[in-house]
């Protein structure tokens, strides 16, 4: 019968703890770049929120309605999509028509909303 613990694992555990590391080489290690940018093929597309492009104007923008509050923008937009003024008090639905007023009026060629299907 084999013990199940022996000196020989413990001696090369030790072996490895207790050798100079500084000399150990290091494998090369493929440096990945975090940004909020999507490349390909020349083209380059930025991620961000409405608050970010306040102000700027883009060519195209492809505006991705949030769900905030337990609602989606368009629940709370629906009588303005359909082409009625904005008559609503509330806090988050006069919210919502100012970060839809600043998304939708960035872009200078093409507008993309996506909307929820439900």
């Amino acid at each position: 019968m084999y013990p199940i613990f022996s000196e020989h694992p413990l001696s090369t555990s030790l072996l490895f703890i207790n050798n100079d590391t500084t000399r150990m080489p290091v494998a090369a290690a493929k440096e990945i770049e975090i940004t909020n940018h999507y490349r390909e093929d020349g083209l380059e597309i930025e991620i961000t929120s409405v608050h970010a492009v306040k102000g700027q104007t883009h060519c195209a923008t492809l505006y991705l309605e949030p769900y905030y509050q337990s609602n989606y923008e368009s629940e709370r937009l629906t009588n303005q999509f359909l082409g009625n003024s904005f008559n609503d008090n509330r806090v988050y639905h006069k919210s919502s028509i100012k970060m839809a007023y600043v998304g939708f009026s960035r872009p200078t060629d093409l507008l993309c909303i996506a909307i929820h299907k439900d």
